[in-house]
């Protein structure tokens, strides 16, 4: 049996290590020839109609760096294993950085060779509900006590502000919140703390 599919937790460290180098046949020995799986792009059963899935997000998100977080082993057998896991990523799109996460689910089927992936389920967080909240405000410091700084920027007719924007339908303001910061500020990173809600628009606000 090969060292990288003696269990599911290997095939599944190997398989997310393999996936940022961009090249599909190193995920091969890894995925069952009849595996399926189900991403935002489709429905696609079989190694090539996911090499083409694969191929076809790679060209899309360039230079993408993709992780697992939160890994969780729901059910370990001796001839299936499954998985549910946060993922994430970060790329360029058209020139412009970006990212996103979601959540997923793998099932491994173990062959005579070891274990391999034999479906895999991706699909976006579910939204959460803030029907009040229509605009997000990211705000990004660094330094401390005296040195402390925070990102403004000097808009030509409404003067110094902060990164502001509109939720997308559907869109969950934290996400909202570091989409808005990657679009308008190239910075990418991750919400430390939710600062707060107001209802509020006051005259001469920052």
């Amino acid at each position: 049996m090969s060292p990288d599919r003696a269990s599911p937790e290997t095939v599944m460290a190997r398989y997310a290590e393999c996936i940022n180098r961009h090249d599909f046949s190193l995920l091969v020995p890894l995925i069952h020839p009849d595996a399926s799986f189900w991403f935002s792009s489709g429905t696609h059963n079989g190694i090539e109609a996911a090499r083409a899935a694969f191929e076809a997000t790679w060209r899309k998100l360039a230079d993408e760096t993709y992780w697992l977080e939160d890994l969780s082993w729901i059910a370990v057998g001796d001839t299936a294993a499954s998985c549910t896991y946060a993922l994430h990523w970060r790329a360029t799109i058209d020139g412009h950085p970006a990212q996103g996460s979601g959540r997923g689910t793998t099932i491994l089927g173990r062959a005579p060779d070891g274990w391999r992936i034999r479906h895999e389920h991706l699909s976006p967080f579910p939204p959460i509900a803030h029907p009040s909240v229509q605009k997000v405000c990211p705000v990004v410091v660094r330094g401390s006590g005296r040195d402390q700084e925070i990102l403004v920027f000097h808009h030509p007719q409404a003067g110094v502000q902060l990164v502001k924007g509109t939720l997308e339908p559907g869109e969950d303001p934290v996400t909202g919140d570091l989409r808005e910061l990657a679009e308008e500020s190239g910075l990418t990173g991750r919400a430390a703390a939710v600062l707060g809600t107001s209802d509020e628009i006051v005259d001469g606000q920052l």
